[in-house]
């Protein structure tokens, strides 16, 4: 006869102390979950480059992460002069749709508003858009730029992502221009270009060139060229990243062959790099991913070309799902040098639109005069003009000086 098998009291006082001890590790692991925090320092060992000494890491917060635009990815952006953000998607019917729902192979679309409320408008292709020209095949991971009131979009040929067709729009999106293949190169050099962003309809920029970076070419290294902003469409105005004299100045060199990288990393370099000016720290911060498994750097510098340090260096953030094409929107970054909003997609749950707040430590010692930029006119009035936010400077429509930046002891 089979009874029931009873549980002896020294055996559900074991039970009883196991099941406390459960619910008290489930307790401490939903607090976590639901706590922003920043990843632990031990992460930046296996980073190439050593900690920043400006910024000293960021923290997040989950609460904030929100997602839209399911199926579709990658989602670039640039500031155009109408003080919106343009930005391209991949492979969905982009906002509105679905995987399935005006999907398109490529389409672009404009985002109103600032981090914590925006709104997303199919403007190119997708889901229920405003243009009503055909959508085109192609990706693009990081190339639209907005500059004198015309939106750029570098285009990767799609299946063999060897080259690299340009487009351009004088309308905000509604109607596009074949401006024909511009990077056509050895091993597909450049053919996924990731445009260095500044402010609004390229306000702030540090001089009169795009740049753009790309690991296509490189072993586990990221590329870097330039071209004078009035001459993208020229192939032969290009100027390859070709090392550092002996000054630490760039070489620019109009042979491809002569490339150098500007950035390495044993740990892999995915394809999706951007790189945003931060004008109130004044530094350049770069995103790049390493691994197929969440894994994915910050990494800021003074100039476009390094020297590179560290600001956080990731395995499996928020989850070991695979995502790339981070980027911080210099519209959405706050007037305290800090607080900022980072788009970005991937694979699984994350093949769409992702939106979450992070805030920069910075280094006290190091730095100084970070909040309340200040801004002047052209015409030398002698009273500057504070602002709250950086969308507030771009009414200001005679700009000289982009706020005061970072100093560095």
């Amino acid at each position: 006869m089979n009874r029931p098998r009873r549980f002896s009291r020294s055996r559900k006082h074991t039970f009883t102390i196991v099941f406390i001890f459960f619910i008290i590790v489930s307790s401490i692991f939903v607090w976590f979950e639901n706590k922003s925090f920043a990843y632990p320092p031990t992460a930046i060992n296996a980073s190439p480059y050593p900690s920043s000494q400006v910024i000293t890491g960021i923290t997040w917060d989950f609460d904030t992460l929100v997602r839209a635009a399911p199926g579709s990815d990658l989602w670039p952006v640039t500031w155009a002069d109408n003080n919106h953000l343009y930005t391209s998607w991949g492979d969905g019917g982009g906002f509105g749709g679905s995987n399935s729902n005006g999907r398109v192979s490529m389409g672009v679309a404009r985002i109103e508003g600032g981090g914590a409320n925006w709104q997303g408008y199919n403007v190119w292709g997708g889901y229920n858009p405003e243009s009503s020209q055909t959508p085109i095949t192609g990706k693009s991971n990081g190339g639209i730029i907005a500059i004198d009131g015309a939106l750029y979009l570098y285009v990767q040929e799609q299946y063999t992502w060897n080259r690299a067709k340009l487009w351009k729009s004088t309308d905000h999106g509604l109607n596009w221009t074949d401006l024909g293949w511009i990077l056509d190169e050895p091993s597909g050099a450049f053919s996924d270009p990731g445009i260095l962003q500044f402010g609004r309809d390229y306000l702030g920029a540090r001089d009169n060139y795009v740049y753009g970076y790309s690991e296509r070419g490189f072993n586990n290294g990221l590329g870097l060229f330039r071209v004078n902003k009035t001459r993208l469409a020229n192939r032969r105005a290009y100027r390859f990243f070709a090392g550092l004299d002996s000054n630490n100045d760039p070489i620019w060199s109009a042979n491809i062959a002569n490339r150098q990288p500007v950035f390495t990393d044993s740990n892999g370099v995915g394809w999706g790099a951007n790189v945003v000016y931060h004008p109130i720290l004044n530094r350049y911060l770069l995103t790049v991913p390493h691994d197929v498994s969440g894994g994915w750097g910050i990494f800021d510098a003074p100039e476009p070309w390094g020297p590179w340090t560290t600001v956080a260096y990731y395995t499996n953030w928020i989850d070991p799902e695979f995502k790339f094409t981070f980027v911080f929107p210099q519209k959405w970054m706050e007037s305290d040098g800090k607080t900022m909003c980072l788009i970005f997609s991937g694979t699984g749950d994350y093949d769409s639109f992702n939106v979450i707040q992070g805030t920069l430590a910075l280094n006290s010692s190091k730095c100084s005069e970070c909040g309340g930029a200040v801004l002047e006119d052209k015409v030398g009035e002698s009273d500057a003009v504070e602002f709250e936010t950086w969308s507030d400077y771009q009414f200001l429509p005679l700009v000289a000086n982009v706020g005061t930046p970072c100093l560095l002891e």
